[in-house]
Formats: structure tokens, C-alpha cells, sequence
């Protein structure tokens, strides 16, 4: 009975709380600590520990809380061997979350591919590929560039065992008319199972007369699985119209689709459903919660009756028995139509259920948060949202309301040990952790009690949270961290779950290059993964053979004061010395250990004496490290100091500046820190413009370790500096939390000047950089809360970002780059909006492409250049390294150019720390690279494994080197050794002051000057013919500043990328084998073309390819194509036998043909087709006075003169010139067919310039 009777009270008391939480009504007991959930507690939680990552962020609350993780504790993520484990390269940005099923992690693209990679060794084993993913310039959205395939996380179903993913596949019939498929994945081969893809297509049910719009349709939350049925959610892209939010739903049985819209016909549609990255929320069945951004607002009313309009909203749908959804209930600010105005999006955050019986209590048991890009953070009812304009006076009818802090894009963590954590991170803000408690009444509340000192910028990801349950010192907070919107110096941080003195403590963190926007880790197994903007997937994690294992140790409660001891002990996995023992310096905690060194054989043990001495009262953290031979191990330490009375946390609240007539909320927590009861028995309360709501009355007891959270508003009305004192007296003594805000009265004014930008006219392949001033003209401060730019050809390299906030005065120069590849006249806008309510403000661009003969490559100042790892901008001066140990960084040209005539002077700048590695200039082979190009640290000079030729600057000498001071021209390499055509030491003092340098390259042969002398020249048979210009860096242990300053290059002309990673897409039975493009095997009736997705000039092109055409029984041939780029896309396939996979396509081809159709002159000719259908081409021209065309290889080039007449020549010998009218812009294509007999048909060594 009596053990009955303490877990019905341990159930009673976690209705209340869990760990620190409130106070209750006068003279009543808040209840005790009951420590970790019993069996019976524990069989109720929603969140069952889970051997795989299958949706986003965990579970279907969407808490990212990983309960059981015990490889990724604190005390093993602070040894010396957790760190990186494999870097995987996948074609294409990765934006999803992966996932983690059995073995197998699958890794999503933004270029269409799906990737199923060994979960424990990063061996990819299989790949799928959607399709052609569908340029983002189509719509001239900069947001997501160059391509948008695969955005959103995919989710796992077991019963159907099969992944399921959304992707945007360019397969119209032109880029304007593109579609959505959800597909169904076997995850151990890749496979689709039978009867997927399925297209999304149809109209909403709550508005039948406006079908689903795939162009202008964006859809990035992360799917749900419910029921047997998959749901995805759908916005825009920035805001392009016409579109409305979606929730689509399809069977996974019967793949029956259904569709429900955020706004009906009465309104003009937005409300988008795009949460950052964050997923569909469901709490149980037939429940799917999210929230929308904005559009047009619901009208004051009751949550229960949903009107047809749902902008700036939380939304609850319920799907009914017939698998068709319908809003059941919602919740919109009351001040949602300035939300809208401004473009304060609470749709810029995901919802997230708090798990119950963790949160929530007998009355309010089922709870939700909610922050957007205003920094609000509110608490729901999940059973009862709020409606709008519900509570009294037209407030907002919710349980908590707190802040606002920095603007969220993306969503909360939850973690439910120690008492419960929410947490959150703001826009160019910290990770901040909010204490869950009650409020004087028992009703549910949050604090702000600690803060990371460090800050994440625009686009940083959502934090997850890894424990073991909920056992203390177990618990880390996962986020990936970026400098802004272009995702420069990406880092996964870990942070202890639990603030000590205010302070989120980093625990470890590490660079991962060039962060995804709004970025999710996926954790499992000991491993946290993460996908990057520069394509890896990237494993972080601990040896599964650790030297040495323990429990972590807690010292238990200690008076501040004075000092307890606890005992640390390990034991060995096998021979192991440990050399000591140590703790951080000025912690709270310290160790000491006898007869060291010691050397510990598999099994035995070790133990230590660990000292705890609070200086102040409250939980602690820290770690015990063992230095041993084979690296370091750790363990965790955690422990409570207690004095006796109340702690306020945070000790003071700063408002900060106010405007008047505006309202901000702020929490505090007094906790009981001592080992007795304490009484309050006076509550002071502040004066206005203070105001505190449901404080604790006299007469609460706190127990030990428990709290009573209190609300702080602060609704200045007129400016001053006020400043005010909250103070709680109780049994042993008082304690007062100092209040101070800063009241403005006024306006901001978001000022764009000038209001549009010109570019003129610029020659394809160069680039011209023009800025303009983005600045606060008002007298208080504007926070951006919208900034689009735009798409290419327009570039920008550093945004401004969504969440900066203006000052009075305060001005942001932004910079734009016209980089055109085609001729013609082109627009565009980049858009900007703040909460000042002036509504948008769009900067309109303008420029026009013009034909040219040289180009002249910008500098990597002026902006345009792909910057990845480590690489930087710093004024004028590219710095590809920082002087920090470890780093690799490259800037890349992102159009190639022809290598043959190519001149580059610039000025290396290396110095700043002590002496390593180096950096390069690199071409480096298109068809194997892209821009996110980047190689290996240290020695690696972050050029090792990538293709191509690099021109080297070594400060350091790794093995192979001639010295620690050399130029030299690199092949390749590996590691942190590359492989040298030549090398010499024959130079300055590289590390000493600034050093000119001279490259030049004609033909293959590479001329190296330094400082005005010439120091090398050397042919180097491998370098290609088009390369993609690159300077890149790497430091080791040693380190310096790898920086490039005044840039000049210029080249004969621009190239269209040769096939391969760049823009191609393969249709049909085409493929790349390594750097060949085979268009068909030798098998009958096939037909393959591969098209580059960039238009270009027509005008003076010249292409050279070689072509082998053998293997079969001799038919039909293949083409260059010069489709017209205003009528055919990248899908492009024409008829195939006689119609070579070109027939009826616009364009010319030139073709090569091996087999005589009717009307044909022969067997084995080369012809201009400018058109025809099925299997029959028409020709402008033909010559059969050719080689024959199945024997060995032959060199094609095929060039369009200035007097418009196309020339072809094979083997060198000119064999066609015809006078042609070919469109102004073209897409470059290679095509193929078979008919009843066969050939391989190959191209290889494509060059196509001008």
C-alpha cells in the first residue's frame, strides 16, 4: 500500500511539476522534487526512445529530443577523440534533415538526389535521381539558388518500409510549368517501390475552384506520416504569386492525394506554410498542427470556428473519416494584420508540442510554443488555441506570452529533465533556454534563465537536444551556427542542456564549411549528422573502441562554502596509461589522483577523488578529463550548491529600449536553493510602468530545489529611463530583482536609397558590382524582418540579414553583381522590408547582356565568388584562412573559362601566426567540381582531392617537400600531400611582407612569376581546356592568414561547363561514365540527351568535343545541339533512331550519322539539321566527305562566325559552312539515338566557348 500510495503521489506530482517549477495558492505546499519518472510515469510518455532518426526533429511534437543517447553525453563529447568521423560529397545542397533507418543514413539534394550512405562509415550505396531540379532564376528568387529539388525532410514509414520525399522536377514543358511528385524509396537499395511517384495535382476541398500551382508552390516543412497517409505543407517561393498555403495529403496504400488551403476564394490567397524547416506537428490521431505566414488574417473570433482566411496563424486541421481535412481550431495574434503589414511572419517558426506529463498540468495538460520573426514566445493550449482577439479587451487569449527577443526562423527544442527546458535561437541572437515552472496560480509559465555568450547568425538552424532520459548532466543542446544568410563559416556547437549562473556553457564545436539555411542535425546511435550548402553530409561522433568507460559523477548537494567529495572510476576496454587527471580551470569542481602514470590492462579500474566547492548556490556542470596515451577520455560531473533562501534568475531584468505605447514580457524564477522549506511572506511589486501578473502570495511554501516563476511587463507611455525593484521576502530573507527599460517615443523609417540600380550594359562572362544603402532614417531602432535578393544573373555574395536590426542612422551597403550569361535586357528586385509599417520596399535592378570577345573576371571583393570553409572576405583582401589551427577554405569563379590564353596577377598575403601551410591558385576540371569545391586541410592546402592544376605557395614542410618555402605546380594530391609537375625554392620569403604574382597560360604550359621574376614553366599534359578559377588555403597546427589581394584575370572567353556536376541534365537513356558522356549504350531503340540548364549567346560560339561513335551494329548517330533557350529546357529529348534524340526540338543540331535513313546522302555523314520529327531530321547542309565516322575517335569542332555562317570541321578539316539564323541565346546539348541497330555513342573533352 505505502508504495502505491508514493506512486500515485509521485503521479500527482508530476501533473504539477517536474524539477523546478511553481508556487500555488497562499499556505499551500509547492511540491517536492520527485526525481526521474517511475515505470509507471515513464509508460506514459509520448516520446519512446528510438533506434533510428525518421522525421524531422525527432518525433511527431517535433521536440528534437534524442532520450537516449548516451554516446553523445557530455563527458564523451568532451574527449579529445569525438570529432568528425566522414565527410560524404553528394551532388547538391543538402537542405533536408537525414535520416537514419537501420544502417542506412538517406541524404536528400537540392539537385534531385537521393542518397542512401552507410550510417557508420559514409560509403555511399546507393544513389536515386529525381530528375532535372528546377532553376530558382525561373522565378528570380535568390532564397534557394541555383536549383530547387529535394527541400524538405523526408519521413519513414515502417509498415510500408519506405522513405518518403517531395522534389520540384523541371519536366514541363518549360521551366514555368514544372511539378511536384512525392516519391516512396526502399532504403536499402533506393528503389521506388511500385506505383510512386505520385504528382501533387488537384484543388483544395475548402476552395475546389483554384487547382494547386506547382511553379509558384515551394514546399519546405518536413513531411509528417499519420494514419497510413503522408502530409507535406506548401508556401511560395519569396512570396511569388499567385499562391496560397497547402497541406496535401496522400494514401500510402491507395496513393490517394487531398489538399486544403490556408485562405479560400474569398481571399487573394497567401498564407503560406513554410516554418523554416520546422515540420507538421501531430499529437495524436488526426491531428496536424503548423503554423502560416502572411496574407490575409483571420477577423476577431473564437478559436473553434475557423474562418476561411488563415494568415499569421497557429493552426489545428482535423482529418476527417473520408481522409479530407478541415480546420478545427486556431490562434492569431491580435496584432496580426501588423504582422502582415510588416512582415513579421509567426509563420517564420514551427510549433512544437511540449511532451506531457513532463509539461502541462491537470487543468492545462497539453501545451504548445510558438515564436516568430517578432521574438514573441507564446504558450498554448493545444485543446484550445485562442482563437483571435479572445481575451479580455481584445488580448490574446493564451497561457503565456513572453518577450519579445530576437526574431525566430525555425523552431524550439524541449528538453523534459532538471524541470523542463524550452529552447530557442533568435536571428543574430543567443541560444537561450527557458525554465519551465508555474506561476503563483498553478498555471503554466517560461523564463529566459540562461543565454549562450556566443550568437548565431541569419539562417542558423533549429536546436535538438540528446540525453540519456532525463537523468542530470546527460542532456547537450545541438544547433549549426553561420555568420548570415550566405551560410559562411557553418559550425555544430553542443551546449550543456542546463544553465549554471545564467550562462548556456559551449561544450564542443567544430566547422562543417558552408551551413544550410535553417539547418536540423539528426542524431542516432552516437553520431550527430548534418547536411551543409556545399555539399557534404557530414558524421561527427566518438570511436565505438574507447580507451576507457565510466558513469558520470554527481557530487550531490554542497553548501556554498564549503567542499564535497565524490569518487570518479573507469575501466579500461583495453591497455590504456593514464597520465592524469584534470578539471577546467576555474571551475567549481577539482581532482586529484595517486600513482600516476599508471598503466590499466582490459578490465581494471581507476578511480579518482573528486572535490566540489560552490562559490554559488544552484546546479553545476563540468567534466573530469583522463589524459592518457591514447588520447582523452572524460566524464561528466555535475552537482547543486546550496544556500539557504531564495535565488532569482535572471538576478536582474533589462527591458531595454522600449517604444511607447508597445509591451515586453520578461520572466523570473526564485528558486529555493537551500535543504528546508521557505515560506514567502512579502511580495513588493513594482510601480508603473512594471507591472507584474499572478505573483506568488504569502504564505507559499517552496520545497528545497523547487521555484515560483513570476511575469514582469514592462508598457512604458511615455520615454524615460524607468527603472523599478521586484522583491520576494521569505524565511530567510529577501531577495530583489532590479527592473530598468528605456521608453522612446518616435518612428523608424526604412530608407532605400537610390531606389533602383542600373547596370547598364556588360559583356556575357564579365561582371559589374554596383551598391546601394539600406539605412534607418528614423530616431529608434527597425529590424529587417524581409530581404529577397534576387537570382542570377544577379548575385549577392553577403546579404543583409532577415532579424539585423537598424539603429538610428545606422546604413548597410549592399552589394550586388550583374554577372550576365546570355544577351538581352534583364530585371529583377531585391526586396526588403522592416517593421517600420511602411510595408515593402523593393529595389528594382536592371541590366543588359552584350556579346564579347575577352573576359575579365571581377575580383574576389567585388563579389560573385563562391566562398567555402573558412574563406572570407575582409574589406578588399579574399582570406581563404584565418590564423586558427585546422582550417580550409576556397573562393571560386563560378563560370569556367577557357585555360588557353588565361592571365592572372595578383598579391599574396601571408603572415599572422606561425608558419603553415599555404595557399594556391587553382583551374580546376569543371566536369568533376563544382563552385562548392573544397579540399583538405592542412598540408592539403585545401586543393587535395580536388581535379586540376594548382599553382602553390608552401610555408611549411610536409613530407615530400623541398623546403619550407616554395612555389610549385600541383597535379593532385591526397591528405596533406599534393602531388608537384615542378617546383622551386628559388623565391622570397613567402611569409614575409606582400609578394606579386604573374600567372600566364598558354596552351598547357604554365608560367609562374614571383615578385616580377619568372620561377617556373612547366607543360602539364592533365590541365583541361575550361577550368573553373579557384584560390584556396589550409593550416594545420601551425597556422597563418592566407589572404589574395588586387586580383586581375582575365581570359580569351568564358565556357559553358563541360558535362558533368554544372547545370547538366541527363534525359533519357544518357549518362556520365567518369568524365564521359555516353548518350546511348549500344542497346536497340534508345535515345539520351544531355542539356547545360545556362542560356548563352550563339553569337561567335565555338565548341570542340571528340566523339566515338562504336560498339554495335552500326546506327544512328549523335548531335550538338543549339536549342532555343526562350523554347526548350534542360528535359529536352527529341525523337530517337534517325532523329538522334533531336527531332522536334527548336534549335540547329550538328549531327553525326552512321546509319542512311530515307532522303539521307549516306551512311556516314555530317550534317546542319535544323529541325524535323519522329525519325527524320531536315538538313541546311550535309557532307559525306568525312572519316569514317565508326572507326576510333574524332575531334568536332563546330564554330559560328561574326558574318552568321556555321562552320564544322572534323579531325581539322573543315567539311560544312552555311549560312544560319540561329536564336540570340542557346542551350548547349548533346543528343542521341538507336534504332533496330546499335551503337555506343560518346562524347569526351567538350570545350565550348568563344
Amino acid at each position: 500500500m505505502a508504495g502505491r500510495r508514493r506512486a500515485i503521489a509521485r503521479l500527482m506530482t508530476m501533473s504539477l511539476t517536474v524539477g523546478l517549477l511553481g508556487g500555488t495558492a497562499a499556505g499551500t505546499a509547492v511540491p517536492a522534487d520527485p526525481g526521474p519518472p517511475d515505470a509507471a510515469v515513464a509508460a506514459a510518455l509520448p516520446l519512446a526512445p528510438s533506434a533510428d532518426q525518421t522525421t524531422i526533429s525527432q518525433d511527431d511534437l517535433r521536440t528534437g529530443w534524442d532520450r537516449d543517447e548516451p554516446g553523445l553525453a557530455p563527458d564523451q563529447v568532451s574527449s579529445s577523440d569525438f570529432g568528425l568521423q566522414f565527410s560524404t560529397s553528394v551532388d547538391g545542397q543538402v537542405y533536408a534533415q537525414p535520416l537514419v533507418v537501420g544502417r542506412t543514413l538517406v541524404a536528400a539534394t537540392e539537385n534531385n538526389k537521393v542518397y542512401g550512405i552507410d550510417a557508420a562509415t559514409g560509403a555511399i550505396g546507393w544513389t536515386k535521381d529525381f530528375g532535372a531540379p528546377w532553376p530558382a532564376a525561373t522565378i528570380n528568387c535568390g532564397d534557394l539558388v541555383p536549383n530547387i529539388g529535394v527541400t524538405s525532410t523526408p519521413v519513414y514509414d515502417p509498415a510500408s518500409n519506405a522513405v518518403y520525399l517531395t522534389a520540384k522536377v523541371n519536366d514541363g514543358a518549360d521551366a514555368q510549368h514544372p511539378n511536384w511528385y512525392v516519391h516512396a524509396l526502399d532504403p536499402a537499395t533506393g528503389a521506388e517501390r511500385a506505383g510512386w511517384p505520385v504528382k501533387v495535382a488537384g484543388a483544395p476541398v475548402n476552395d475546389p475552384g483554384r487547382a494547386f500551382n506547382p511553379y509558384t508552390a515551394a514546399q519546405r516543412p518536413g513531411l509528417l506520416l499519420m494514419g497510413g497517409s503522408v502530409y507535406a505543407a506548401f508556401a511560395s517561393h519569396c512570396d511569388r504569386g499567385p499562391y496560397v498555403g497547402y497541406v496535401m495529403g496522400v494514401n500510402t496504400s491507395t496513393r490517394k492525394t487531398t489538399l486544403w488551403a490556408t485562405e479560400d476564394s474569398s481571399a487573394n490567397g497567401m498564407a503560406g506554410i513554410w516554418m523554416s524547416g520546422g515540420g507538421l506537428v501531430s499529437d495524436g490521431p488526426g491531428r496536424i498542427v503548423f503554423s502560416t505566414g502572411n496574407g490575409v488574417s483571420p477577423a476577431p473570433g473564437p478559436g473553434n470556428q475557423p474562418p476561411g482566411q488563415l494568415a499569421e496563424s497557429v493552426v489545428r486541421l482535423g482529418v476527417n473519416s473520408d481522409g479530407t481535412m478541415s480546420a478545427q481550431d486556431f490562434f492569431s495574434p491580435s496584432d496580426a494584420p501588423v504582422l502582415d503589414q510588416n512582415d513579421t511572419d509567426l509563420g517564420s517558426g514551427g510549433p512544437v508540442a511540449l511532451p506531457e506529463p513532463l509539461f502541462g498540468t491537470s487543468r492545462y495538460p497539453r501545451l504548445l510554443v510558438q515564436i516568430g520573426k517578432d521574438g514573441r514566445l507564446f504558450l498554448l493550449d493545444r485543446d484550445d488555441l485562442g482563437g483571435r482577439s479572445q481575451g479580455p479587451g481584445g488580448t490574446d487569449k493564451v497561457l503565456g506570452t513572453f518577450g519579445p527577443y530576437e526574431g525566430v526562423w525555425g523552431h524550439p527544442a524541449v528538453y523534459g529533465g532538471q524541470g523542463g527546458y524550452v529552447y530557442t535561437i533568435g536571428s543574430r541572437g543567443p541560444l537561450r533556454a527557458f525554465a519551465y515552472g508555474l506561476t503563483g496560480s498553478g498555471l503554466p509559465g517560461l523564463t529566459n534563465t540562461g543565454s549562450s555568450t556566443q550568437t548565431f547568425g541569419y539562417t542558423s538552424g533549429s536546436p535538438v537536444v540528446t540525453s540519456t532520459g532525463t537523468n542530470p548532466g546527460t542532456a547537450l543542446v545541438w544547433a549549426v551556427a553561420s555568420d548570415g544568410a550566405n551560410g559562411a563559416n557553418g559550425q555544430l556547437r553542443a551546449y550543456d542542456a542546463v544553465p549554471v549562473s545564467g550562462a548556456m556553457r559551449l561544450r564542443w564545436s567544430a566547422p562543417i564549411g558552408t551551413a544550410s539555411k535553417f539547418s536540423v542535425p539528426a542524431t542516432d546511435g552516437g553520431r550527430v549528422y548534418v547536411g551543409t550548402r556545399d555539399g557534404k553530409v557530414m558524421a561527427f561522433g566518438r570511436p565505438a573502441n574507447a580507451a576507457l568507460t565510466g558513469a558520470p559523477v554527481d557530487a550531490g548537494e554542497v553548501a556554498v562554502g564549503s567542499t564535497g567529495t565524490a569518487t570518479a572510476t573507469v575501466t579500461a576496454t583495453r591497455d590504456v596509461t593514464i597520465t592524469g587527471v584534470s578539471t577546467p580551470a576555474g571551475s567549481a569542481f577539482s581532482a586529484s589522483s595517486a600513482g600516476l602514470p599508471r598503466t590499466l590492462r582490459t578490465g581494471d579500474t581507476h578511480t579518482v577523488q573528486v572535490s566540489f566547492s560552490p562559490t554559488s548556490p544552484g546546479p553545476d556542470t563540468s567534466s573530469l578529463t583522463f589524459a592518457t596515451d591514447l588520447g582523452d577520455s572524460a566524464l561528466g560531473l555535475t552537482g547543486y550548491g546550496t544556500r539557504p533562501g531564495l535565488l532569482a534568475t535572471p538576478a536582474a531584468l533589462d527591458f531595454g529600449t522600449v517604444a511607447t505605447t508597445t509591451r515586453k514580457t520578461l520572466g523570473v524564477t526564485f528558486t529555493n536553493t537551500g535543504t528546508a522549506d521557505e515560506t514567502i511572506s512579502s511580495v513588493s511589486l513594482p510601480s508603473s510602468p512594471f507591472t507584474v501578473s499572478d505573483p506568488p502570495a504569502a504564505g507559499t511554501v517552496v520545497p528545497p530545489r523547487q521555484s515560483v516563476t513570476v511575469q514582469v511587463a514592462y508598457a512604458p507611455t511615455a520615454a524615460a529611463q524607468d527603472t523599478g525593484t521586484l522583491a520576494v521576502g521569505s524565511t530567510n530573507g529577501t531577495v530583489s530583482v532590479a527592473l530598468s527599460g528605456t521608453a522612446v517615443t518616435g518612428e523608424a523609417q526604412l530608407t532605400i536609397t537610390p531606389t533602383s540600380t542600373a547596370f547598364g550594359q556588360v559583356k556575357v562572362g564579365e561582371s559589374v558590382t554596383k551598391t546601394f544603402d539600406i539605412s534607418n532614417t528614423g530616431n529608434i531602432p527597425l529590424t529587417i524582418t524581409k530581404a529577397k535578393p534576387p537570382a542570377a544573373p544577379f548575385q549577392v555574395t553577403n546579404p543583409i540579414s532577415e532579424g539585423q536590426v537598424l539603429g538610428p542612422d545606422d546604413v548597410v551597403h549592399q552589394a550586388v553583381t550583374f554577372s550576365p550569361t546570355s544577351i538581352g535586357a534583364v530585371t529583377a528586385a531585391y526586396e526588403l522590408t522592416s517593421d517600420d509599417g511602411s510595408g515593402s520596399h523593393n529595389e528594382a535592378l536592371t541590366g543588359s547582356g552584350v556579346a564579347g570577345t575577352t573576359v575579365t573576371v571581377p575580383t574576389p571583393g567585388a563579389g560573385g565568388w563562391k566562398l567555402n570553409g573558412s574563406a572570407r572576405i575582409s574589406g578588399n583582401d579574399l582570406q581563404v584562412t584565418q590564423a586558427s589551427a585546422s582550417q580550409r577554405g576556397s573562393a571560386v569563379w563560378p563560370v569556367p573559362v577557357l585555360t588557353d590564353g588565361l592571365k592572372a596577377s595578383f598579391t599574396t598575403v601571408i603572415g599572422g601566426g606561425t608558419g603553415a601551410d599555404g595557399m594556391t591558385f587553382s583551374l580546376l576540371d569543371p566536369a568533376r567540381t563544382t563552385p562548392s569545391a573544397l579540399g583538405g586541410v592542412g598540408g592539403g592546402l585545401g586543393y587535395t582531392g580536388l581535379p586540376g592544376v594548382a599553382v602553390a605557395f608552401d610555408t611549411f614542410k610536409n613530407a615530400g617537400d623541398p623546403s619550407a618555402n616554395f612555389v610549385g605546380i600541383a597535379t593532385g594530391g591526397s591528405g596533406s600531400a599534393l602531388t608537384y609537375a615542378s617546383t622551386t625554392t628559388n623565391v622570397p620569403n613567402l611569409r614575409s611582407g606582400t609578394h606579386t604574382v604573374a600567372v600566364s597560360v598558354a596552351g598547357k604550359t604554365v608560367t609562374v612569376s614571383v615578385d616580377g621574376t619568372q620561377r617556373l614553366r612547366t607543360t602539364v599534359a592533365s590541365l583541361t581546356p575550361t577550368a573553373l578559377l579557384a584560390f584556396t588555403g589550409g593550416t594545420g597546427s601551425i597556422t597563418d592568414i592566407h589572404a589574395v589581394r588586387g586580383a586581375t584575370i582575365t581570359a580569351s572567353s568564358y565556357a559553358v561547363p563541360p558535362p558533368g556536376p554544372n547545370g547538366w541534365t541527363y534525359n533519357g537513356s544518357a549518362a556520365l561514365s567518369g568524365t564521359t558522356l555516353v548518350l546511348t549504350p549500344a542497346q536497340a531503340y534508345l535515345k539520351g540527351s544531355a542539356v547545360q540548364a545556362t542560356a548563352v549567346p550563339s553569337a561567335r560560339l565555338r565548341a570542340r568535343f571528340t566523339a566515338t561513335l562504336s560498339g554495335g551494329t552500326g546506327a544512328d548517330g549523335l548531335a550538338l545541339m543549339l536549342l532555343d533557350a526562350s523554347r526548350a529546357t534542360p528535359t529536352a529529348l527529341g525523337g530517337g533512331g534517325g532523329g538522334l534524340g533531336f527531332a522536334g526540338l527548336p534549335g540547329v543540331a550538328v549531327t553525326l550519322d552512321t546509319y542512311r535513313n530515307a532522303g539521307e546522302p549516306s551512311s556516314n555523314f555530317v550534317g546542319v539539321a535544323t529541325g524535323g520529327s519522329g525519325t527524320t531530321l531536315q538538313y541546311a547542309a550535309t557532307s559525306t566527305a568525312v572519316p569514317a565516322l565508326r572507326t576510333g575517335s574524332h575531334v568536332i569542332d563546330v564554330n559560328v562566325t561574326g558574318a552568321g555562317r556555321l562552320v564544322v570541321l572534323v579531325d581539322g578539316t573543315q567539311v560544312i559552312d552555311v549560312a544560319l539564323t540561329l536564336p540570340n541565346n542557346v542551350l548547349v546539348g548533346f543528343s542521341g539515338g538507336t534504332g533496330g541497330l546499335t551503337d555506343r555513342h560518346a562524347v569526351t573533352e567538350v570545350r565550348v566557348g568563344y
